[in-house]
């Protein structure tokens, strides 16, 4: 899916599809309107229901954004849609394959297998 794709959009594809893993990037950016879109804003427009699925929403943070935004952003889904949270999983750049990102990701599929 194109970078510029606007959130709802980009939310309704994902809400949709038979996917065992969500990957989110949070890099903020303009849609095609140029409105500013990042993983957070795609992850409040998913269908209700699907923080219910077991799917992992894998999100890679840049360490900028995770000084500058992103924490305020998590804060304001947390407000919105709590039921993801226990969803997301959240990678810092420097901990791209860090084992106990891969673990948190099993919890959550094997959650809802069981």
């Amino acid at each position: 899916m194109p970078p510029e794709t606007p959130d709802a959009d980009a939310a309704a594809w994902a809400s949709d599809a038979r996917i065992d893993l969500l990957l989110l990037p949070y890099n903020k950016h303009r849609d095609t309107h140029g409105h500013f879109v990042d993983g957070i804003g795609v992850a409040m427009h998913l269908a209700h229901g699907f923080g219910g699925r077991g799917v992992p929403i894998v999100m890679p943070v840049t360490s900028f954004s995770y000084q500058a935004s992103f924490h305020r952003r998590v804060a304001e889904l947390e407000e919105k849609r709590p039921e993801l949270l226990t969803s997301l999983v959240v990678v810092p750049e420097g901990e791209i394959g860090n084992p106990d990102h891969r673990r948190q990701i099993q919890q959550i599929a094997g959650a809802a297998s069981s």
